[in-house]
């Protein structure tokens, strides 16, 4: 692209940048070409080559992160919007289903100790992810009590996810009473508080049922959840591992009753398991909810690890397992 024509496109950006909603709307539409120019030999002699920092903090949308990139350096992970809330998440978040040695359940064999988990957690909120993912019943309970001690001082900078729906132990442990597991009304209100209390703060930011529960009407743990957030424990409610008629049935229930409604749904999927491409995803795209992805390496399948004829590597989870 010329001198000319750059100088020609330029106000339209500086416009973007400091107009009005229409402007920004204008600027999200062309923000490839305005990333081009911006990146190309020309950039110093653009309008806006040092926009201050706090204006692109202020206006948050996700067409400026390149932007941001290209002017500060910033090589943070990038922040992407919930759903239709506004909830903004890390484009990767850190799973801590692993966290916590010696469980005798899900994980067995396979989890990590808990200076190796913490090296984790240190690493992942160095690179700027801002959402933790873990579940009451991740290595009993212990996860999020290691998740809630490491939060100490970080609370602020960090949101935390966690689940409900199967009973701590997964009934290995011990065996559950009627109401320690599954998605009615008693069982959500004791699962959070456990989890509350584990994880060592007053609200949990999106709190997941872990699975649909067929033996509940939706309607009970729909109102269930919608208390939950009424009450200040909990900022947003999502779902994981739902089937794709359970999750419409669901939207439409909290539409009919007028409670909050799932702003997610966390689901399998990677280059070896893609079923969710066929109703899953299009109509998490279709109800405008987010996606929260779990072993998108595919237990670590596809991390480089494993070869084509060789063996899996000793203590890898293939190996384990």
């Amino acid at each position: 692209m010329s001198r000319g024509s750059a100088k020609t496109i330029a106000p339209r950006i500086r416009i973007s940048l400091y107009g009005d909603e229409s402007a920004l709307r204008y600027f999200g539409v062309h923000h490839t070409l305005a990333v081009h120019l911006l990146s190309s030999p020309d950039r110093g002699q653009l309008p806006i080559e040092n926009p201050p920092t706090d204006l692109l903090d202020k206006l948050g949308l996700l067409c400026l992160y390149p932007i941001r990139q290209q002017f500060t350096g910033d090589q943070s992970v990038e922040l992407r919007r919930l759903g239709t809330s506004g909830l903004r998440v890390s484009a990767l978040s850190l799973g801590a289903m692993i966290f916590g040695a010696e469980t005798q359940t899900l994980m067995k064999g396979v989890t990590s100790s808990d200076e190796e988990a913490r090296r984790v957690f240190d690493r992942a909120v160095e690179a700027g992810i801002n959402l933790v993912d873990t579940a009451n019943v991740y290595t009993e309970g212990r996860s999020e009590g290691l998740t809630g001690a490491w939060l100490a001082g970080k609370r602020d900078q960090l949101l935390i996810a966690t689940k409900c729906r199967f009973p701590i132990g997964y009934g290995i442990t011990h065996k559950p009473g009627p109401h320690e597991w599954g998605l009615s009304r008693k069982a959500i209100m004791a699962a959070c508080e456990g989890s509350l209390r584990r994880l060592k703060t007053d609200v949990i930011d999106l709190y997941q049922v872990h699975m649909q529960d067929r033996n509940v009407a939706i309607d009970e743990t729909l109102r269930a959840l919608d208390d939950l957030v009424t009450e200040g424990k909990v900022r947003y409610i999502g779902c994981s591992n739902y089937a794709g008629y359970s999750l419409v049935e669901s939207l439409w229930a909290a539409d009919r009753l007028l409670t909050h409604r799932y702003e997610s749904i966390q689901l399998q999927w990677s280059l070896v398991q893609r079923s969710a491409e066929r109703e899953l995803v299009p109509a998490a795209t279709a109800f405008g909810l987010g996606v929260l992805v779990w072993s998108p390496l595919s237990r670590g399948f596809l991390s480089g690890k494993y070869q084509r004829g060789r063996t899996a590597p000793a203590g890898s989870r293939l190996d384990v397992t």
